[in-house]
């Protein structure tokens, strides 16, 4: 028997199976994957995206975020949250995310983050709205069906620059491991559904920035593995003037290209404000049955 939306849920919000919304577009929201990335500068940033993925797809997977990253400079550490919902068809996932990571100067410039997020998530499935060529299938019975998960993930990130030196040429890294607790999560009520077991995902960048005395310009890979054997890779080039805008390119090993463009609101009360759109469209055969997909952020920047 065939599932059109338990398929999906299978192959939530990605193109290569993860369990977890994609990394992000935008390079300050990578936290959300390693949370030793949880406010790394002297700067608190506030950020609501929201994402769209295969526009004119019916019930197509949709991403909504809101994030907060507060830095205690003087005592080297940091602090995070973000609220997500995702919403698959008949399925839907809300998860509330706590970051914390703890800097170790190595020396003068260079440092190395230690965090750690934990993560209360809650999933829904709603099998009056599930497709299905049976009609009497008991995953149709039973209406709103939801269960609770806990969940928690570590990283480390190293920066060949301390706190106060952003706009200095830096190599950056991090890796990091989440779902660390690998379970399986069943909807009693919808028993012949499947038990979902949800599985360890690691995520790893390597990137260098170049200053120039206007912006800068950053080049970055991301390596992101969902057990047992899904891998994906993603290349990233980010230009940005200060105070003004950024644009970025992007390249993954799905042959998925990506646009982004953003401009920057500056002197907004103590801060600046931070608005930006991206594109990406599969180059393949099946790009146009995919559609094109598409982010929206808005944020705050407040120097602390």
């Amino acid at each position: 028997m065939k599932y059109l939306y338990f398929l999906l849920f299978l192959l939530p919000v990605s193109l290569f199976a993860q369990q977890l919304p994609n990394s992000p577009a935008f390079s300050s929201g990578n936290f959300a994957w390693n949370p030793a990335m949880t406010a790394p500068w002297s700067y608190m940033e506030t950020q609501a995206i929201y994402q769209q993925e295969w526009l004119g797809f019916e019930d197509a997977p949709q991403t909504l975020s809101a994030s907060i990253q507060v830095p205690l400079v003087a005592l080297n550490m940091s602090f995070g949250a973000q609220l997500t919902q995702d919403n698959i068809g008949p399925l839907q996932q809300t998860s509330i995310s706590l970051m914390y990571a703890y800097q170790l100067r190595l020396s003068y410039h260079d440092r190395l983050a230690i965090g750690i997020v934990a993560n209360a998530n809650q999933y829904g499935f709603d099998g009056s709205n599930l497709a299905a060529f049976d009609l009497d299938d008991v995953a149709l019975i039973g209406g709103v069906n939801k269960e609770s998960q806990i969940n928690f993930g570590l990283g480390a990130y190293y920066t060949s620059v301390n706190t106060e030196e952003m706009d200095e040429p830096h190599l950056f890294a991090g890796l990091s491991v989440m779902q660390a607790l690998p379970g399986e999560l069943s909807f009693e009520s919808a028993a012949a559904l499947a038990n979902l077991k949800r599985n360890l995902h690691a995520f790893g960048q390597l990137g260098y920035r170049f200053v120039q005395r206007n912006g800068y310009v950053q080049p970055s890979v991301q390596v992101l593995y969902a057990s047992p054997n899904l891998t994906h890779f993603q290349l990233d080039v980010q230009y940005e003037m200060f105070d003004t805008f950024w644009a970025g390119l992007s390249m993954d090993s799905a042959f998925r290209a990506g646009l982004q463009l953003g401009f920057i609101i500056p002197n907004v009360g103590d801060g600046s404000v931070r608005i930006g759109s991206m594109a990406s469209y599969n180059l393949t055969s099946s790009g146009t049955a995919q559609g094109m997909s598409v982010q929206a952020l808005v944020g705050y920047r407040y120097e602390l």
